[in-house]
């Protein structure tokens, strides 16, 4: 009865030793998974975003100077 205890005890503390390497590599995976994806986003989104906005201020600027052109009055020559 005794040998089955202890063998039943070696089991269950190798399960155990198991899990917790398995869990250890598990969040260790996630955080390395994360951090890519969190870089790949900084480097590779920011720029098209910082661009795109870029050429929406251009846009905005040239609507700007076609209503300032169309706006301004010409002079009537007699």
């Amino acid at each position: 009865m005794h040998d089955y205890q202890s063998l039943i005890r070696h089991k269950l503390s190798v399960a155990n030793h198991r899990l917790q390497k398995l869990i250890s590599l598990g969040i260790s995976t996630v955080g390395w998974i994360l951090w890519i994806g969190g870089t790949s986003i900084v480097t590779l989104v920011g720029p098209v975003m910082f661009h795109y906005d870029r050429e929406c201020q251009l846009l905005e600027m040239q609507q700007q100077i076609i209503q300032a052109q169309q706006a301004a009055t010409t002079p009537i020559l007699n």
